[in-house]
């Protein structure tokens, strides 16, 4: 599984291909996004972020797996619904899983200078975008600009709902950035 996050995280097309044939992998998939929120939350937690409490890790935890899913229903409904690619909805969250390994960085960037941090998490951010990039031109075989367009269409419906309220994970996080 590891082996499998360091090539999504390098965008190595094979493995999100690999991805798509092995029904197992959903689970590592859920593994992979609840570590990666995981260490996002207990980041948070160590670098003093106000109002993180246990309460607050499991809000980050459970905010990132719905995140999750948004992002996979979001990215399927893009390839799927308009852009008139192929793709099972399980096979999408699977790969999008894997997509979200960059952002351990966010978890590393908490305890740095605030100019740094911020800096660190928009890699991060702009990272995961090419990973979920990456993720939708193996799903739907679109070619770049087209997987570029799912993608973000599936990353800004997440951050629209963060910022309204709806899954508190990351902007709590970034407030503190």
């Amino acid at each position: 599984m590891l082996q499998q996050m360091l090539r999504a995280a390098r965008l190595d097309r094979r493995v999100y291909t690999e991805l798509i044939f092995d029904d197992y992998a959903t689970g590592n998939a859920i593994m992979v996004v609840a570590g990666v929120y995981a260490l996002i939350a207990l980041a948070s937690a160590f670098s003093g972020i106000p109002g993180i409490s246990l309460t607050g890790v499991l809000l980050v935890l459970f905010g990132g797996v719905i995140g999750w899913l948004v992002i996979g229903g979001a990215l399927w409904m893009a390839g799927v619904k308009l852009l008139d690619g192929e793709a099972r909805f399980q096979t999408v969250v699977r790969l999008v899983g894997f997509a979200h390994t960059p952002l351990i960085i966010v978890a590393i960037a908490l305890p740095l200078p605030s100019p740094v941090s911020t800096a660190v998490a928009i890699v991060a951010l702009v990272w995961f975008f090419a990973a979920v990039t990456a993720a939708a031109q193996v799903l739907f075989d679109f070619e770049r600009g087209r997987s570029a367009s799912a993608a973000l269409l599936a990353v800004a419906v997440w951050w629209v709902l963060q910022m309204i309220g709806i899954g508190p994970s990351l902007p709590m996080v970034f407030r503190r950035l």
